[in-house]
């Protein structure tokens, strides 16, 4: 009898991390963090109480608007630490 001749496929070489520099905060991270969500707030309440005409008259692409703003504020808070 003969004996398997299986052959295991090479791993692929591991990819070292990057380490992120640790520091602290730049000081305007957090006010303009705060800032874009309350932005995206009022924008949002004011075209929905102005049946999307108000703050800007382009229907309910204020909905884009205001949701942009508030994806940047979350974009800005995956880099708070």
């Amino acid at each position: 009898m003969s004996e398997p001749t299986s052959k295991k496929k090479p791993r692929p070489a591991r990819t070292e991390r990057v380490a992120m520099p640790s520091g602290p905060n730049p000081r305007w991270l957090a006010p303009t963090m705060i800032a874009l969500f309350l932005v995206a707030l009022v924008y949002l309440v004011v075209a929905y109480l102005f049946n999307m005409q108000w703050p800007l008259p382009i229907g309910n692409w204020n909905l884009v608007v205001g949701f942009t703003f508030a994806i940047v504020g979350f974009g800005l808070a995956t880099r708070w630490k």
